[in-house]
């Protein structure tokens, strides 16, 4: 049997296989490709999540944020500097969680 017409690769200029791009030019292809990925709606979140991690960050050392946006989506921002500070909100957040699911130390209902 005979192959039918299949299409051959196209031959390369370059006989390593790969572009001679600058670091410049692999950077601004890459950032055109990010730019293209987000959209305005998602720009503009990620500025917004920007904005309130600012505006926060100048009340709290470290935070955690729960709740939901303008739109109806949930939003869940853990802010901090290091892994101590981590450690230390994952710990808070296990202890009000317990405490509303259990009769702990810190549960406010009788």
């Amino acid at each position: 049997m005979r192959e039918k017409n299949k299409p051959q690769p196209t031959p390369s200029n370059n006989k390593e296989g790969s572009l001679n791009l600058s670091e410049k030019q692999i950077k601004k292809a890459f950032e055109k490709l990010v730019q293209k990925k987000l959209t305005e709606e998602q720009k503009t979140k990620f500025k917004s999540y920007q904005d309130l991690d600012r505006i926060i960050g100048e009340f709290m050392d470290c935070c955690i944020v729960l709740g939901y946006d303008t739109n109806g989506e949930g939003v869940v921002r853990m802010i901090h500097s290091n892994n101590m500070q981590h450690d230390a909100l994952c710990n808070l957040l296990q202890k009000v969680v317990a405490s509303q699911f259990g009769s702990g130390p810190f549960n406010s209902n009788p």
